[in-house]
Formats: structure tokens, sequence, C-alpha cells
């Protein structure tokens, strides 16, 4: 399993369209990926899921451990923690 912490920094948190780009970049693994709020570990959910992505109501500010298990852990977890970096200027 690899994890790391990364910060949500889009001025509008994780919302529709951030959301739709996170997981297409998710599901582009074939790692188990999970997203959880670091301050709630029983708010966690698939990565690869809009619907259970938008259920943690990520604001600005977040932070959240991104976790991959398998073949491609560790691309999987580095390419999210990227994505999210390219959602910081979206509106």
């Amino acid at each position: 399993m690899y994890i790391k912490k990364a910060k949500i920094l889009n001025p509008l948190g994780i919302h529709g369209r951030a959301a739709n780009k996170f997981t297409h970049a998710a599901s582009q693994f074939d790692s188990h990926i999970f997203v959880e709020r670091a301050d709630d570990a029983l708010k966690k959910a698939n990565a690869k899921s809009i619907v259970f992505l938008l259920a943690l109501c990520l604001n600005q500010n977040d932070e959240i451990i991104i976790s991959a298990e398998g073949p491609d852990e560790e691309n999987a977890v580095n390419a999210l923690v990227d994505c999210l970096q390219t959602l910081a200027d979206e509106e």
C-alpha cells in the first residue's frame, strides 16, 4: 500500500467538474484507490467513484489522504496528487 497526504487547493473545493477529472484520472490505474478526509478516517471514498468522492464534501484547504493498493499504486497516488495541483486554478 502506498499513501500520501495532500491538500485541496481549488477555491471551490472538489465540485462536480473537478471530481469528474479526478475520478477519470484515478480510473486510468489498475490499483484500488481511496481518498479519505485527514480529519475523519471514517469518511473514505473510492477514488474512481464521482458520487462517493463528492460525498466527502471536500473544501479548499481540507487535507486528504490518498492511498492505493495494487500493481501501479505508487504511480496512481502520485498522479492524483499532481491532478489536485492542476485543479487548483480551475473554477
